[in-house]
């Protein structure tokens, strides 16, 4: 390791912790570009299943966001009936609640698997724009060889294929030999399927978190999460990670809670009350660019 390094990007690299683990969808990727045509493929899949114009699809679709973004802390993306995040940070996130509604308005069949079937669908419809500064971060990891891996809830293979793009770009800058190393290396830094967003339930009592200004509790116990986690981590203290994503209770909640340090990327449909906690948290940072995450890490 190179401590304080000053690398060719212009960034400081502060080295601190012995492992990094990124999350992708909003993090690395700037997950409202990307989600346009996502979402519009969901709307053109609620018209089929609902049988109303696409006009009224989106148009109510529209009303039921304003309310969402409108109170966060009362709007959550439900998994088995737990609320597991907010559902205000991207498309992804606020579809949920919004096809759900409007399947049940409509009477349309609300078979168990129905909305998660309309994610799947319209999942690879999504673009590709990462967002600014992520090629020089992942570069610079992959320059230093550092122990970072990318932990998503997204398919492994469709991740794998946005920063191989990543990869040719680095082939049009450097050559092919710097564009190929790269992309071979983060190839086998990349665990998707991670299901965070999938509740885990202990005998007694689950253990969950209260955040000030959320009428609710953050359950960050994530068993398929963890056991994701467990295995990367294998043999190394959780303290000595750091951790950085877009949506405290997918990505940070478990890790904070097991005292690694967490960044937290905000945007700006990120729950005032997340900023506000882990402004107060020592080992925690918010952070607003990708090109702080070396600094921080």
């Amino acid at each position: 390791m190179l401590p304080g390094t000053e690398v060719g990007s212009g960034l400081t690299i502060s080295w601190g912790a012995t492992v990094l683990v990124l999350d992708f969808d909003g993090t690395l990727t700037d997950a409202e570009q990307e989600g346009v045509t996502f979402t519009q493929g969901c709307y053109e899949s609620l018209a089929r299943l609902t049988g109303w114009e696409i006009g009224r699809v989106v148009a109510r679709a529209a009303e039921i966001e304003t309310v969402i973004l409108a109170d966060p802390g009362s709007h959550a993306w439900m998994m088995d009936g737990v609320a597991v995040a907010p559902a205000t940070v991207d498309p992804y996130l606020r579809i949920k609640p919004i096809a759900t509604t409007i399947l049940e308005e409509s009477g349309a069949d609300m078979a168990q698997g129905v909305v998660m079937a309309l994610y799947d669908e319209n999942y690879p419809k999504s673009g590709v724009c990462f967002r600014d500064g992520t090629l020089e971060l992942l570069l610079e990891l992959y320059r230093h060889e550092e122990d970072v891996y990318i932990v998503t809830n997204s398919a492994t293979k469709p991740v794998q294929n946005k920063i191989q793009s990543l990869g040719m770009s680095i082939t049009d800058r450097y050559g092919h030999e710097c564009g190929g190393a790269f992309t071979a290396w983060w190839m086998t830094r990349i665990y998707g399927g991670a299901k965070k967003y999938v509740p885990g339930f202990m005998p007694g009592s689950t253990p969950t978190l209260s955040i000030p200004g959320l009428n609710r509790p953050v359950h960050f116990h994530r068993p398929n999460y963890g056991s994701v986690l467990d295995r990367l981590l294998a043999g190394k203290d959780w303290k000595d990670c750091t951790f950085v994503g877009d949506v405290f209770e997918l990505d940070l909640a478990l890790p904070f809670m097991m005292e690694s340090r967490v960044g937290l990327l905000a945007n700006d449909r990120t729950p005032p009350y997340e900023i506000a906690f882990l402004s107060g948290q020592p080992n925690a940072r918010v952070l607003t660019q990708v090109s702080q995450i070396l600094s921080f890490y």
